[in-house]
């Protein structure tokens, strides 16, 4: 599946996240033909006639409510580009440099906020487009649309593997639909070689720009600005004109904070039955009027006793009907957070794990003091545990809630069960059935304390303290002469994580490395990087279609663009052979990178599970609720071509499963998932 940055699907860095995200769809647009001359772009085009007065300078101010551009881009400018891709209607027209026009900008993250400056160059190489429409050959004129514009994998400009495609419909000077990208307003900037070309005055009675139908205008020789929100066109030429980016309202966050506790869980209620993303998919879509029978009630006594408490348990219900990991609840509120975790902090200082034949044994037992509860109490690392209050503990684990529900896929609920089974408020008292390697069973009864190390115990992290902060991406090359690269992040330095991959690579090359091992096990998702862009020779082509309600044509719809390619980069990496390592913590970007890497030629897939299964776009899906309260769903699927879901529910399954035996488990300190898969590439 695609994941580079197209020009009008800039939110595809948003995959899902918890994340972010999974990708943007490249969404439906009508295919007219306008009249077009585009001329040769390496031709220079002919000097304008001069004006007296025409635009030299643009300027502006852009606010911003999602938080998406906040940690991935720090390379930032102000771009003019050329916006032909729109006049054509051509998702796949790729912007050439020449048609690049980079001006300043200011990134406010704590404010949100952007101002910025270009200056228009005196002779622009953009594309001609004639579309006035009177059956004559002219010049035509060059137009462009500002937005935002961030060094995502390499220079300052859109050229080699960080190529733009469409146009522009995210923090762009134009405004357009969430149904087919259509322009609906805003401003665009148009260049005129002299003063007899002409420019649409109108959308004509079609309601599209570009089209048979559109009156025309005669443009003054020059720069102008087109206003496209005034009623016949207006044609803006002083020196310096404000020329404003817009985020698109399907983007932004809904902010309901302002409202009663009533108000907001309704709109959030109402939004959600409308909109949710896997809305008629059996399974996945909850059952509204049973929730709001059961939870307008209570906010609305919560409401009543102005209780923020009981308003933060009733959304957190709310959040628990869903069957979809992307569905997630914060707060910055100190008093509702300790709500939330409180009931999770309490621990004994044992990191449990299931095997395959169903027992459940102590992997590691803590003997710091503040941890050392069970191990001062007798068990052993190796410890079989039999039943938790008297309650045998597979039952035990059935009724846990984990803190990180909602989940989407079975394997990764339990997973999740299991480590938080034994996890509780600090001073809860537990009768733990249990035998010891070799011994007899025996039963200890324990009190909690505050202890949340085994929470965040990882057999596949091991090494990795809490307090560390990674860079995206470590590499090595192993003592077995394979290449090992940790993809720690994709939710961080675009710019970076692409500098730190090619130094990658070009280490490996230098150590004539053949095989590569890719471990994505502490990936939660963001961007996806198309690292098997690197590997391959030939594009590689999937089927994926994205579904999302439009708020434009108040339905569902599919995106008509459902090919996605994955093209060899600029500059590959020759390799034998490539093994990708995953695991539940490898969740939406993350999985539909597993999922093209497993595409490369050869590749292997290892590890104890599937990754997460957990793919969706919630870009579309942020909120703000009263008493600091956050919350994300998911609002774009994506299906198969028979209507299968895409990755959401089942994840990418190991091709080599490595399994949860006794051994396995208790040898976590060598990394068994890292130790089969360097085992396969040497066989």
């Amino acid at each position: 599946m695609k994941t580079r940055l197209p020009m009008m699907a800039l939110t595809g860095l948003i995959v899902a996240t918890v994340l972010s995200s999974a990708i943007q769809p490249a969404q439906a647009a009508e295919r007219v033909s306008p009249v077009t001359r585009p001329i040769n772009v390496h031709q220079a085009a002919p000097a304008a006639q001069t004006s007296p007065t025409q635009p030299v300078r643009l300027t502006g101010t852009f606010t911003f409510t999602n938080d998406l551009i906040s940690s991935r881009f720090t390379e930032n400018a102000i771009g003019l580009v050329d916006f032909h891709g729109f006049v054509t209607r051509d998702r796949e027209w790729e912007l050439p440099v020449t048609g690049q026009v980079l001006g300043f900008l200011e990134l406010n993250l704590e404010q949100k906020r952007a101002d910025y400056w270009l200056q228009l160059p005196i002779s622009p190489t953009a594309t001609l487009n004639d579309v006035d429409n009177n059956g004559k050959t002219d010049a035509g004129v060059q137009i462009y649309a500002l937005r935002f514009f961030p060094n995502i994998a390499g220079g300052p400009f859109a050229e080699g593997d960080d190529i733009m495609k469409g146009w522009p419909t995210f923090l762009a000077s134009v405004v357009t639909s969430d149904a087919d990208d259509e322009v609906l307003g805003g401003k665009l900037i148009v260049w005129s070689p002299n003063d007899k070309q002409q420019f649409p005055s109108s959308f004509g009675n079609d309601g599209k720009l570009f089209t048979r139908d559109d009156a025309a205008m005669t443009l003054p020789a020059g720069w102008s600005v087109i206003d496209l929100d005034q009623k016949p066109f207006a044609i803006l030429r002083t020196s310096t004109v404000e020329v404003l980016v817009n985020e698109p309202a399907e983007i932004g966050v809904k902010d309901y904070a302002g409202l009663s506790y009533t108000e907001a869980f309704q709109k959030l209620l109402d939004d959600a039955r409308r909109s949710y993303a896997f809305n008629g998919i059996e399974g996945k879509e909850p059952d509204w009027d049973a929730l709001e029978s059961e939870l307008l009630p209570e906010v609305e006594q919560a409401e009543a006793d102005k209780d923020a408490v009981a308003f933060f348990r009733a959304i957190r219900t709310f959040v628990l009907a869903f069957q979809d990991g992307h569905v997630q609840l914060n707060t910055t509120n100190d008093e509702l957070s300790g709500e939330l975790v409180g009931q999770y902090v309490g621990g004994y200082g044992l990191v449990l794990r299931e095997l395959e034949d169903g027992r459940v044994i102590t992997v590691d037992v803590f003997t710091s003091t503040a941890n050392n509860i069970a191990a001062k109490a007798g068990i052993l690392p190796g410890a079989e545990i039999l039943a938790v209050d008297g309650t045998p503990i597979a039952e035990a684990i059935e009724k846990t809630q984990p803190l990180s529900a909602p989940f989407s896929s079975e394997h990764a609920r339990r997973q999740e069960q299991v480590k938080y089974v034994l996890h509780n408020a600090p001073g809860t008292r537990a009768v733990i059935t249990f035998k010891n390697p070799g011994k007899a069973e025996r039963r200890v009864t324990l009190t909690s304390k505050f202890e949340i190390d085994s929470l965040f115990f990882d057999e596949n992290n091991a090494g990795r303290g809490l307090d560390t902060d990674p860079l995206p991406i470590d590499f090595k090359v192993l003592p077995s002469s394979i290449g090992y690269i940790r993809i720690n992040s994709s939710n961080d330095d675009l710019n970076l994580t692409f500098q730190l991959l090619r130094r990658a690579f070009s280490t490996f090359e230098t150590k004539q490395v053949d095989d590569i091992i890719i471990d994505l096990r502490f990936n939660g998702g963001g961007t996806g990087l198309g690292l098997a862009e690197f590997f391959i020779t030939q594009p590689i082509t999937d089927i994926v279609i994205a579904s999302y309600y439009s708020e434009t044509e108040g339905k569902f719809i599919a995106s008509d663009d459902v090919t996605s390619t994955l093209t060899p980069k600029a500059k590959l990496f020759a390799l034998d052979k490539l093994a990708v390592l995953v695991s539940t913590n490898c969740a939406s970007a993350c999985e539909v990178e597993s999922q093209e890497l497993s595409e490369v030629p050869g590749a292997i897939v290892v590890g104890f599970t599937p990754t997460a299964g957990i793919f969706a776009d919630v870009a579309r899906g942020q909120y703000k609720l009263p008493e600091s309260i956050e919350l994300q769903m998911s609002k774009i699927r994506f299906t198969t071509p028979d209507g299968e879901l895409f990755l959401e529910g089942t994840g990418v399954a190991p091709t080599e499963l490595v399994p949860m035996t006794y051994e396995n488990a208790m040898n976590w300190r060598n990394d068994p998932v890292l130790m089969a898969a360097e085992e396969a590439l040497q066989n």
